[in-house]
């Protein structure tokens, strides 16, 4: 053969390579986000002050709860401060332990400035001219919320006990009646169902006849002297053994929670007289997102294979949990395409704290070594140990989101939000502190759902299960709240398969814990005061009606629009 023929030889093999090659690589899967939420690393502090200040949230115990929860809105201009220049153009609130704090909250309010008061303290009410609510008790009472546009929102889940307005007493200088859509800041009635009213506002000062934010923490986190005790009776201490659900049906459904904090931010918005804008609480300025975690024990690596397919297929991704490390080619394939991977601890045949939490140690760090980042855990079939003490163990260790708060009503059908929402809110301790751990409350819990558990709902029908999921993603849109979902391997196909369905017919990301937990932490820090990074795409809410597609923050706050939250270069770029 001559060296010319050889040539040519060369040059056809070459060129069928070129052509065949690509045929037998797999397809390249490309990731559905533009942001990689591994080069933003979880922040879990914060400035104390943003620029510009127009919510003031006294100085107390409670202060730094009670602006987490308007921070998780993404309200902006709110902070914890000094009862500084009373009678400043600041919205004060009062919280529940700020009592110390009343005489110059009174000043305040005497000089014409807004004023919310969620505080019982004595001669308060009588010396800012407002009656004296009256007593009740009524075990699984409700309220309901005039919304923005006119309806009301039912079944809002209350304390057992309280205090009230009589339905006679003028809380505001427009009746009902006289709801005009055109109105951005609507009369907002709240009344507990069968009985009177729970806010009272005059002029520029409201006040609630119930601790808010202390009510919230107790439908987030539950009742710490619950801690260590099974109250349902369904094997083990649960994290919802902590909190006992007492309600109905249509509260099941409502994130209460979430829609509590919104009931705080309208009343803060009509005594100041005005709607404050936010930061978009979700990410990609969605109405809603599905936060997928897929619980991954016992299942093999090539039935995991198939679901990372299924999941890829529909443009969406998701955190696996695993109670071992994956093997190394898993872990490849997870980290190249940007799925998240945490822990899963089954401690429940364990017999003592103190054996738990050295097994949730053993898991982390071998899972630590295996794959990195590891930032989120869930122990199985919702297993907990005293109030916080995971929380703090998570803290410890390193991890930024629990996710053991699953909603657990066998009563129910459907899912449901058992720890009164989804929003993730930092944790807060038995002492008061905020812990640098974000609580998400898994509503969607395929073990509660499917299966014959004797905490599950035992749902057959994949058209029932279906249906209770569109109900749910219609509750979490209207609420702009989160759907975090738990499947396990084997259920994948019933559980997820419908949900990713529905996303792709609904255009909502589907996304990991990991990037909503790095969304979340940029979403308070900006909140907070600082600048935005630009590694996390962010949107403003600002109230009003001048775009192409006005939308609400909720049913409570009225229309807004939304834009891209601008990054200043820095200088040194």
């Amino acid at each position: 053969m001559t060296p010319r023929h050889r040539n040519t030889i060369l040059i056809l093999v070459c060129a069928v390579l070129i052509v065949t090659l690509p045929m037998l690589q797999p397809d390249v899967v490309v990731p559905p986000f533009d942001w990689d939420w591994r080069t933003a690393p979880p922040v879990t502090a914060a400035p104390a002050s943003p620029d510009s200040l127009s919510v003031r949230v006294l100085e107390a115990p409670d202060a730094a709860w009670t602006a987490e929860l308007l921070h998780s809105l993404g309200l902006l201009g709110v902070a914890v401060g000094p009862p500084d220049r009373p009678g400043a153009d600041e919205t004060w609130v009062l919280t529940g332990a700020g009592c110390s704090q009343a005489e110059a909250a009174l000043a305040h309010a005497a000089a014409g400035a807004p004023l919310v008061v969620l505080a019982s303290c004595d001669g308060l009410l009588e010396a800012l001219a407002v009656p004296a609510p009256k007593p009740w008790s009524q075990p699984a009472a409700v309220a309901s919320a005039q919304a923005a546009d006119g309806a009301p929102v039912r079944a809002l889940a209350l304390p057992d006990d309280g205090l009230e307005w009589p339905t006679a007493t003028p809380l505001d200088p427009r009746a009902p009646a006289e709801f005009d859509p055109s109105n951005p800041l609507p009369p907002l009635l709240v009344r507990r169902m069968t009985g009177g009213n729970l806010v009272f506002r005059r002029d520029r000062v409201a006040v609630l006849a119930f601790d808010l934010p202390a009510h919230v923490q107790t439908l987030r986190q539950g009742d710490p002297t619950l801690a260590g005790i099974d109250t349902d009776g369904l094997g083990g201490t649960k994290a919802n053994d902590l909190l006992p659900f007492p309600w109905a049906s249509p509260t099941w459904r409502l994130p209460s929670a979430d829609a509590w904090t919104e009931v705080l931010a309208a009343v803060i918005d009509r005594a100041a007289g005005e709607r404050h804008p936010r930061l978009w609480p979700l990410p990609e300025g969605a109405p809603t997102v599905i936060v997928l975690t897929i619980e991954a024990g016992g299942a093999s690596d090539e039935v995991l294979a198939e679901h990372i397919d299924s999941i890829e297929a529909d443009d969406a991704e998701a955190t696996f949990l695993f109670p071992a490390p994956p093997s190394g080619r898993l872990a490849r394939r997870l980290a190249t395409y940007g799925h998240g991977v945490g822990i899963q601890v089954d401690g429940g045949a364990l017999g003592s704290p103190l054996e738990v939490e050295r097994l949730v140690r053993s898991t982390f760090t071998r899972a630590r070594a295996k794959t990195d980042p590891v930032r989120s855990s869930r122990q199985a079939d919702g297993l907990w140990w005293g109030y916080d003490q995971p929380a703090r163990l998570a803290a410890e260790l390193g991890l930024d989101t629990v996710l053991d708060f699953v909603s657990v009503g066998p009563s129910f059908s459907g899912p449901g939000f058992g720890f009164g929402g989804s929003r993730p809110l930092r944790y807060r301790s038995s002492t008061g502190e905020l812990l640098p751990v974000l609580q998400l409350p898994t509503p969607v819990w395929e073990p509660g759902l499917l299966g014959s558990a004797p905490w599950s709902q035992a749902i057959e029908a994949s058209d029932r299960l279906y249906l209770g999921l569109h109900g749910h993603l219609n509750v979490a849109t209207a609420w702009r709240v989160p759907v975090v979902v738990s499947a396990g391997a084997s259920e994948f196909p019933v559980l997820t398969s419908g949900l990713l369905t529905q996303s792709v017919d609904r255009e909502l990301p589907v996304m990991s814990v990991e990037r909503f937990a790095t969304f979340a932490w940029e979403l308070r820090r900006v909140v907070a005061g600082s600048s935005p990074t630009g590694s996390v795409p962010l949107h403003r809410w600002v109230p009003g009606s001048d775009c192409d597609v006005p939308i609400d923050a909720s049913p409570l706050s009225g229309t807004g629009c939304l834009v891209p939250v601008a990054v200043e270069p820095s200088p040194d770029r």
